[in-house]
């Protein structure tokens, strides 16, 4: 396949208030061909970086190596990966801590990602635009972040993924209610929704499950699934890890951008 991988640190001021860092995990030819993007949001006191790296306990998720298998299998065109700073703060990053000032951080990455990111990255990166060439994705905060983002701008994304989504999203306030799930007639029959839950997850316990019911009630179609997940060795333990997300994230790149 002839690929070439460019890791990339980008930063950007947004009006004084914090800086928002997005690593880019690029797959190209030396071509002039253009490429869909999936952006995937990182969990509560995570960082960008720690969702790639060697795959290792304390060295990173190496969800790129996901991606590069995927690409290679054939199951998903060969693409950009952008891992945007969730947690828009000034110093970029949280404690694990569930309290509103705390998750008031996350959930204003919607604003971030649509208005500042995602035209940067259109500009900079040879990209094919559209919501039909464009995913997001994230692992808990970020899975939670997710389905709001996906729920509110279904004109920018047709592929939604969740993996061991965290609670919050259908709270109200900034976030949504279970009255604002719903999918124009435009979009219904061509948005990829996918819930994956780790088996044994007790961080989010129910809440994927509760999000796939109230989906499922709205009437928007979701692929749901619980898994033990997998590492190298054949052994997951469906908790709140990497194994679980990297499931799901393979599964979710298998049917986006058909």
């Amino acid at each position: 396949m002839n690929m070439n991988q460019q890791n990339t640190s980008v930063t950007m001021n947004l009006q004084k208030r914090h800086q928002l860092t997005a690593m880019l995990w690029l797959f190209f030819q030396k071509t002039i061909q253009k490429y869909p993007v999936v952006y995937m949001l990182h969990g509560l006191s995570d960082t960008p970086e720690s969702m790639v790296g060697n795959g290792i306990l304390n060295d990173g998720a190496g969800t790129q190596y996901v991606v590069w298998n995927a690409i290679a299998n054939g199951d998903v065109k060969e693409c950009i990966v952008v891992y945007p700073c969730v947690c828009c703060n000034e110093e970029g990053k949280s404690s694990f801590n569930t309290d509103a000032k705390t998750a008031s951080y996350y959930d204003y990455i919607i604003n971030d990602l649509t208005k500042v990111l995602m035209p940067a990255i259109n500009k900079e990166y040879s990209t094919l635009t559209g919501r039909e060439n464009t995913a997001v994705c994230g692992f808990s905060m970020g899975g939670r972040e997710t389905l709001n983002i996906g729920i509110r701008r279904p004109d920018l994304f047709s592929g939604i993924g969740l993996f061991n989504p965290a609670p919050g999203a259908l709270d109200g306030g900034d976030m949504l209610t279970k009255a604002d799930l719903k999918l124009a007639d435009e979009y219904i029959n061509s948005t990829y929704i996918q819930i994956t839950k780790g088996a044994t997850d007790t961080v989010v316990n129910s809440n994927p499950t509760n999000y796939y019911n109230a989906l499922k009630a709205a009437g928007i179609p979701c692929s749901y699934y619980e898994t033990m997940g997998g590492d190298p060795a054949g052994k997951g333990n469906g908790g709140h890890w990497a194994t679980v997300y990297h499931h799901g994230l393979y599964n979710f790149l298998k049917r986006i951008f058909k």
